[in-house]
Formats: C-alpha cells, sequence, structure tokens
C-alpha cells in the first residue's frame, strides 16, 4: 500500500495549473470526477467564488 503524501500538492502537468490533478492524485479521486464537481460547482452556483477558490488552491498549494 502506497502511503500519501500529507500535503496535497499541485501538478506541474495538470490541464490548467495542475490544481486537479494533483487533488485528485493526493485523495485517490481520478482527475475528470474532479473537473466534472467543478464544471458543476461554476454552472449552478457563482462561477466568480469557484474561479477565486481554484485560483486561490493555485497559488498556496506546492507544485510538484
Amino acid at each position: 500500500m502506497r502511503r500519501r503524501n500529507s500535503i496535497p500538492y499541485r501538478s506541474r502537468r495538470g490541464l490548467f495549473l495542475g490544481v486537479l490533478k494533483g487533488l485528485g492524485h493526493h485523495f485517490g479521486i481520478a482527475t475528470w470526477v474532479l473537473r466534472l464537481v467543478v464544471i458543476a460547482l461554476a454552472a449552478f452556483t457563482s462561477f466568480w467564488i469557484v474561479l477565486c477558490v481554484y485560483l486561490a488552491f493555485a497559488i498556496l498549494m506546492p507544485t510538484r
């Protein structure tokens, strides 16, 4: 069994800033599932809030 890192990271090979790819790897969730969740949140809530949270993650998460 592989041990997870204690801190989520941002992937350098992600589609857009690597936030969802890093989170998916950390939590063991497929990246496409996280992308669908973020798109649904942006569609059914305020797009700008989702964008601001995503950019905050991109700034605060370390890159690996």
